[in-house]
C-alpha cells in the first residue's frame, strides 16, 4: 500500500544519496530490512513505501544541460508491521510501487532526452513535464492498488507485475539516471 504521494524534488546540483534511501535497481530488489519507518499507529495496511523521483540539471557550459533523475526508496519513511515480514507477496506488491515509480522516473528521463529548450526555459519545462509525468503514473498506481487490491488478489498482482516489467522493458533506454541533452540556442 502506498499511503505517501511520491515527492519530486528539483536540486541544483549532483543528486545526493543518503544512506536513508536505496536507488532502485535491476539488481537490488528491495528487502523488508529496508523499511525502517514507524509503523503508523492502527494502520490497517501491513506496509507501505515512501519513494522519491528526483530530478537534478547543472549548465556545464552554454550549449549543454545535464540532468539526473534518480528513483529511490526513502527507508525512514518506509514501513512494515511486525507481524507481515514473513509475508513475500505483499513485499512484491511494494516492490512494484517502486518499479512504478522508476517507470514514471524512466518516462521523465525519455521527455527530457527529446526536448531541446533554451537554458531560461530549462527548469521551467523540466516542472511542466515532472508534473504532468507525476500525473499520469500516480492515477496509474492508483489502478494498480484498486485492481489488486492492494496487492490480495493474487491473480491481478501477477498481471500486474507482468505490465510493469514490459514497461521497465519498453523504456529500457532511459534507465540511466545521468545525461546530457543540447540545448536550443
Amino acid at each position: 500500500m502506498r499511503i505517501v504521494y511520491p515527492l519530486f524534488l528539483i536540486l541544483c546540483g549532483a543528486a545526493m544519496v543518503h544512506a536513508d534511501v536505496v536507488m532502485w535497481s535491476t539488481t537490488r530488489p528491495l528487502q523488508w530490512s529496508d523499511f525502517q519507518g514507524a509503523v503508523p499507529y492502527q494502520s490497517p495496511y501491513g506496509a507501505a513505501i515512501k519513494y522519491e523521483v528526483r530530478s537534478t540539471n547543472s549548465f556545464p557550459d552554454w550549449h549543454h544541460v545535464v540532468y539526473e533523475v534518480t528513483c529511490v526508496m526513502v527507508k525512514g519513511g518506509s514501513w512494515v508491521k511486525p507481524e507481515c515480514r514473513a509475508d513475500t507477496a505483499l513485499l512484491n506488491h511494494e516492490r512494484i510501487h517502486f518499479d512504478l515509480a522508476e517507470c514514471s522516473a524512466r518516462s521523465l528521463r525519455s521527455q527530457l532526452q527529446h526536448e531541446r529548450v533554451s537554458i531560461k526555459e530549462c527548469n521551467q519545462r523540466l516542472q511542466l513535464l515532472r508534473d504532468s509525468i507525476n500525473a499520469s503514473w500516480l492515477s496509474i498506481e492508483g489502478r494498480y492498488d484498486l485492481e489488486t487490491t492492494h496487492g490480495t488478489v493474487a491473480k491481478e498482482q501477477a498481471r500486474w507485475a507482468k505490465k510493469i516489467a514490459h514497461t521497465l522493458d519498453s523504456l529500457a533506454a532511459y534507465s540511466e539516471p545521468r545525461f546530457v541533452v543540447e540545448l536550443k540556442p
